[in-house]
């Protein structure tokens, strides 16, 4: 959906600090100083990854500078992106940035801002954009994904300062970010490193090379080709006592025959699979599964549920390493409501469609205080015989990855499905249960080690942006840089804008206390400011 409310009455009415501007300083509407060019529906038929034709930004290509889509098509001039041009995402969370990849083609759903530099310094509009986008996007209400119309970009009343002053806040920015952006860089390398030490941890725990010295000193442990026969012994009579309750229910006698129903799991096929550590074997999900359940999806209301309101889950709850119950949505309609599908502590829960990178995302509910009810894109799996924490970290780990990512189908990575019965599929090694204790107790002291160090470089990205955010608001309340009493006043370039004259050329000083602020303005880039 779109918004119900004016942009400029956001603006007026909206707390955002980043919203507000110098008195002495006027407000024009972005389409008055830039143009807002919309990309065209290119035909998804004519798409490839094969790098034919010319590359495509599309709406996840806004950020990150890249895209992995070209097409064929033939375009018009106008759709052309170039390096260095401003572009805002319509769906979503409605970002903007420039573009940093090589000419492309602007897709629908993309827009680009062609500024009049003569009136209007680009920068500028870089720093000040993204406050009144993100004003707009909390003001727009939506059932699923929030919509933004060129119409609500070229009505963004922007900050007009003086032209000269727009350059020296540009300049002080700058030189403030440069800093910050370099420590900004350092920890999110600190990130990706403890990313890359977590996949280290779970390869060595599946792979079992993290207990290998445990192996050493218990060489008496049970081997796990004996724990799998007690597993499989347990999962058939799990069964059978789940088909005579459901016999019991119905006011049945069960038939002479009903045991032969019974279907054996899955055999992994192990060729190509590596070698497993001495008493390790091989099985199938299938194999320590006693059943899968789903939940249903319906109609819901789009915001966490309050009181004693009951909420269906989303995927993004069990998408980033815990389940987050505050990510769901709220049923309205009492006879949805199935208390069988509620979520409780202890869960094994799966998500069966996300994109290629999150399909197949797994959690163990904790910290259940919500009745949240499953969706049909979020399973619950039942396991019989082994730790839970051992599947979790088998699936989460590079083995379980390339099984789910080539498992799951889909012709779109931005949605990928994986059914039941190729979960059922996936190979998973065994350990003796003594040795899936030692290694959960090994990985989540290492994890948690992990965690500690993840939780402090994010208070320090936080931090950062606390104080990014700080400088902008200085900025646009006038407070970065000193007004200069040479500079055109705001009022006369808004006539200007409005006139379509240009700027003058610059001003030649006759007074040599007006060159002395004119110098004494471009210092304020080394300015040391207290916050």
């Amino acid at each position: 959906m779109s918004l119900t409310v004016s942009v400029a009455e956001i603006v007026a009415t909206d707390p955002d600090p980043l919203l507000r501007i110098h008195p002495t300083w006027e407000r024009v509407e972005l389409g008055e100083i830039a143009e807002v060019v919309n990309g065209f529906p290119f035909k998804s038929k004519r798409f490839n990854r094969d790098g034919e034709g010319m590359p495509l930004v599309r709406i996840r290509n806004v950020v990150d500078g890249s895209t992995e889509t070209y097409t064929t098509e033939e375009y018009e001039s106008r759709y052309r992106v170039r390096r260095g041009d401003l572009l805002v995402g319509m769906d979503g969370d409605f970002n903007s940035a420039r573009w940093t990849g090589p000419d492309a083609l602007l897709n629908q759903r993309v827009c680009k801002l062609i500024v009049d530099e003569d009136h209007y310094a680009p920068r500028f509009l870089d720093f000040a954009l993204p406050g009144y986008l993100n004003a707009i996007h909390r003001h727009t209400s939506s059932v699923t994904v929030k919509h933004l119309s060129s119409k609500s970009i070229r009505q963004i009343p922007l900050p007009v300062p003086p032209l000269a002053e727009q350059r020296r806040i540009v300049d002080a920015l700058e030189a403030h970010f440069a800093d910050l952006d370099a420590g900004v860089e350092a920890l999110t390398r600190a990130r990706r490193d403890l990313d890359r030490y977590r996949r280290s941890v779970l390869k060595a725990a599946v792979e079992g090379a993290l207990t290998a010295d445990w192996r050493t000193r218990q060489p008496e442990t049970e081997d796990a080709s004996a724990l799998l026969e007690r597993i499989l012994e347990e999962r058939r009579e799990r069964w059978e006592a789940e088909q005579l309750r459901k016999y019991e229910a119905k006011g049945k006698t069960p038939p002479k025959n009903w045991r032969q129903r019974y279907k054996p799991p899955a055999v992994p096929e192990t060729d190509g699979l590596p070698e497993l550590p001495e008493g390790w074997v091989w099985t199938s999900m299938d194999s320590v599964l006693v059943d899968i359940e789903a939940g249903k999806s319906f109609k819901c209301e789009e915001r966490r549920p309050k009181g004693d309101e009951v909420g269906l889950v989303k995927v993004s709850a069990v998408s980033w390493g815990e389940y987050k119950e505050e990510e769901s949505k709220t049923c309205l309609d009492p006879n949805r409501v199935n208390p069988d599908y509620f979520v409780r502590t202890g869960d094994f829960l799966f998500s069966r469609a996300n994109t290629i990178d999150l399909v197949g995302a797994c959690v163990i509910a904790r910290n259940v205080t919500r009745d949240i009810m499953l969706s049909d894109k979020i399973l619950r799996l039942r396991l019989v015989g082994v730790i839970p924490e051992w599947i979790l970290f088998v699936l989460r780990s590079q083995h379980g990855r390339r099984q789910i990512e080539s498992l799951a189908t889909g012709n779109q990575d931005s949605m990928r499905n994986i059914g039941q019965r190729r979960i059922r599929d996936i190979a998973v090694p065994l350990p003796p249960l003594a040795e899936q204790v030692a290694i959960v107790s090994s990985v989540d002291e290492k994890l948690s080690v992990a965690e500690t160090v993840a939780d402090e470089i994010d208070r320090q990205l936080a931090r950062a942006e606390r104080l990014r955010r700080s400088l902008l608001k200085r900025a646009f309340e006038g407070r970065l840089v000193p007004q200069d009493p040479s500079d055109e006043p705001a009022s006369a370039l808004l006539t200007r804008i409005a006139s379509g004259e240009e700027t003058p050329g610059p001003p030649e000083f006759d007074d040599p206390d007006a060159v002395a602020r004119q110098v004494e303005g471009k210092r304020v880039v080394q300015a040391t400011f207290d916050f």
